[in-house]
């Protein structure tokens, strides 16, 4: 019966508003790292300008986003003055997929390495390897529960 409404600011969208708010900027930032994501090189070396023109960004808004970002610890970013200068940056799930991208080529290599050496097909080696992981996983299950707790 007694309605009473108030006026409130309705919410522009980002395209019409003249300011950004910084966990925009932050999403730019780390959508911009994960388009130039390479699996052999995580790193980006580039320089302030080039990232400023394109996520269209004011200068202190991104230095402000990068130490925002570097205290999240989600990047990782180093800067040098000068000739040869810029900045050199990455996002730490870059890191840790290239890793664990090392990790899968140095077990190729290894497994590469045990079917030669016993003169096997590598596919039979990866079968065997793995039936024996699965193995060990199941017999330590049931050690665990074979406990006697009574």
């Amino acid at each position: 019966m007694f309605i009473k409404q108030r006026w409130y600011k309705f919410k522009k969208k980002r395209a019409n508003r003249k300011n950004s708010h910084l966990h925009e900027w932050k999403a730019d930032v780390m959508a911009y790292l994960e388009g130039y994501f390479q699996s052999d090189d995580p790193f980006i070396q580039t320089t302030k300008k080039a990232i400023r023109e394109e996520l269209n960004i004011p200068e202190r808004s991104l230095d402000k986003v990068l130490k925002a970002l570097k205290a999240d610890n989600k990047i990782f970013f180093a800067v040098k003055s000068g000739r040869g200068g810029g900045i050199r940056l990455t996002s730490v799930k870059a890191i840790v997929l290239s890793l664990i991208q090392v990790k899968k080529e140095r077990q190729e290599a290894y497994f590469a390495n045990v079917a030669a050496f016993f003169e096997e097909s590598l596919g039979f080696i990866k079968r065997v390897i793995e039936g024996v992981k699965s193995g060990l996983k199941q017999a330590k299950q049931l050690s665990l529960f074979e406990a006697d707790i009574g």
